[in-house]
């Protein structure tokens, strides 16, 4: 990811790797998706 990051920052990214690097962004957002609402699930009920 790094890699593709660095790439795309200079603007050398070819189709392939653009795709594969906004795949790699759309999986870490749902990630985050998933994190964020397992720390809401798990904190105590404020009632």
């Amino acid at each position: 990811m790094n890699e593709l990051a660095e790439k795309n920052n200079r603007g050398l990214l070819s189709e392939t790797e653009r795709q594969d690097m906004e795949k790699y962004l759309r999986v870490g957002n749902f990630l985050n998706l998933l994190h964020a609402k397992a720390r809401q699930s798990l904190q105590p009920s404020s009632n």
